[in-house]
């Protein structure tokens, strides 16, 4: 978890999120993904250096609702932004 609290999207994540992960990896050996709060492509290029997957939840339905569930464009824009930040050698 990325934060403690309520969840949904946050515009910051904890300062101290990225140390907090480091630990958990090197006190496992399973594969670490982390979610809660995270909604942002600057949110995933924070982070994606200090787990194995990402999870996001909140922002994504936000999206759909936004698009007054018509179509999944938009939907499909927001989560190619965040795939983007985790991997930025993928061409749009």
């Amino acid at each position: 978890m990325s934060l403690t609290g309520v969840t949904g999207s946050r515009k910051d994540l904890p300062k101290e999120v990225t140390s907090f992960l480091d630990h958990v990896r090197r006190v496992s050996s399973k594969p670490v993904a982390v979610g809660f709060g995270i909604s942002t492509p600057d949110h995933v290029r924070r982070l994606r250096n200090h787990v194995e997957g990402i999870i996001v939840g909140s922002a994504l339905l936000n999206t759909i609702e936004r698009a007054n569930r018509k179509t999944y464009q938009e939907a499909g824009r927001y989560v190619a932004s965040l795939q983007k930040a985790l991997n930025p050698s993928i061409k749009e």
